[in-house]
Order: structure tokens, then C-alpha cells, then sequence
């Protein structure tokens, strides 16, 4: 399939999936469905022309940013289908692992499109739809404690992180949007946790950061937890944490 075929299947795919979630289903129902939607997502990648699927592949800077920009948007929508795994009580089951898995690399997918786009085009920044997917995965990512625990995710995190300041160290601040400047300071306080986590005991850090009125949640694939970083915020997830973080007070749930 060509770039522009594969992107309206794409399109399609993710209006079905929010069509599904319209009504109540079983949690069974539920990971038949996604894991429904995970194949259709893949076999349409697979379909897809021979450099939109490696990167190698590509013999022009239009190939590149066509791969870039497909694999942003088709690793949101999986991150997005599987996310509801993340919280699924029956967490032992290796499907719902398999499909947990499958969000954290999807999310980590998203993040390392938005910075090769970046690479090539300034229309990366530019754009709020793939800014707006690369922050909130970031975000998400943070917030399960994934930086910690992948080096990978370590590196693509920072990597935007160090790009997203220097860009807006050059901006008056009346210029950055509310949902930039609370992003980037997140991630900024997420990973200066971290940091300190390693040169500190967890039990003297947690008093800490009790003291301090921050929240916990627990990390979605290791012990320990990870601050929620807003105060007076009654957030009970991950991804309501990263809404209030992006939108503020303009967030409701």
C-alpha cells in the first residue's frame, strides 16, 4: 500500500476502535477486541510499501518523513488500543503481559518517530498532533516508571526532553502553551526523581516526598512507584495524570 492508503486505513481503524468503546463490555470481550484490532493494525503495516516499514528502505528525505510520520501515528493508536491493559486486574495472564508489553514499546515507537521527524523537519514541533503524541507518551512513560527501567525509553526521554528545553530556553515564555511548558516541567521533575532515587535509599525518599504532598502510583512493570507530579489533583490513573498535566485545571476527567 502507498503512504496515503496506508494512513486512511490507519485513520479508519482508530474511528473503529473508539466506536467499539462506546459501550460496556466484559473485560474478556474487551482483550478480544484488542488484540483484534492489534493484527488489523500490524497487517496494515505489513501491506504497506517496503520503506515505510524499515527505515533503511528509504532512498529520499520524502520516503523519511513519510516513514517517521506513519510510525507516529500507528504506534499512538496501538499504545492507545492496548492502554486499558495496563490497569486489567488480571495482570498475570500472559496475554494481558504480552498486550502491556505491546503499549510500552508502541509508546516508546511514538516517542522515537516524533524525534526523527524532528531531525528532518521543523514542522515536527510545529505540528500539536504529533507533539501532543510524543508528550503524552513521554508523559505516560514517566509516569510507569519505564525510564527507569529501560534504557532505551532512558534514552529517546532524555533525548526529547534536552530538545524541548533548548527550544523553548529560546521562546518568551508568554509563547510556550500551557500544555508545552507542564509537559517538558513534568518530565523534567520525573526524571530529577530518578536521579535522586539512585543516589538515595527509597525509604528516605519517600519520606520525602510525602512530606512534599506527592501522590504514588505503582510502576506497571517493576516494583516500586513513581510520583504523580501534580499537587491537589485527584488523578486515579497514569493517563488522567498525564490530562491534568497537559490541560490543568481544564481537565474534569
Amino acid at each position: 500500500m502507498s503512504y496515503a492508503d496506508s494512513m486512511r486505513t490507519l485513520c479508519i481503524l482508530a474511528l473503529d476502535i473508539l466506536r467499539s468503546r462506546a459501550g460496556d463490555q466484559s473485560a474478556t470481550t474487551q482483550l478480544l477486541q484488542i488484540v483484534d484490532y492489534r493484527d488489523k493494525l500490524r497487517d496494515t503495516i505489513h501491506r504497506s510499501s517496503d520503506y515505510l516499514q524499515n527505515l533503511r528502505s528509504c532512498r529520499s528525505m520524502r520516503d523519511q518523513l513519510e516513514y517517521w510520520n506513519l510510525l507516529l501515528h500507528k504506534s499512538y493508536v496501538t499504545a492507545e488500543l492496548c492502554r486499558p491493559v495496563l490497569s486489567h486486574k488480571r495482570s498475570t495472564e500472559p496475554l494481558v503481559e504480552a498486550l502491556k508489553q505491546t503499549c510500552i514499546e508502541s509508546l516508546a515507537d511514538t516517542v522515537e518517530a516524533w524525534l526523527g521527524l524532528q531531525k528532518i523537519t521543523k514542522f515536527a514541533m510545529y505540528s500539536w498532533a504529533g507533539l501532543h503524541r510524543a508528550l503524552s507518551s513521554s508523559l505516560l512513560l514517566g509516569l510507569l516508571g519505564e525510564r527507569a527501567n529501560n534504557a532505551r525509553i532512558r534514552r529517546l526521554l532524555d533525548e526529547l526532553i534536552a530538545i524541548m528545553v533548548d527550544i523553548i530556553s529560546g521562546l518568551d515564555p508568554m509563547d510556550v502553551g500551557g500544555p508545552i511548558a507542564r509537559s517538558v516541567e513534568a518530565l523534567q521533575r520525573l526524571r530529577l526523581w530518578e536521579d535522586r532515587r539512585e543516589r538515595q535509599r527509597q525509604e528516605k525518599l519517600l519520606d520525602e516526598m510525602e512530606e512534599e504532598g506527592w501522590t504514588q502510583f505503582p510502576s506497571a512493570s517493576s516494583e516500586g512507584s513513581t510520583p504523580l507530579l501534580l499537587r491537589g489533583t485527584d488523578a486515579s490513573s497514569p493517563h488522567a495524570m498525564v490530562q491534568a498535566v497537559l490541560w490543568g485545571n481544564e481537565y474534569s476527567g
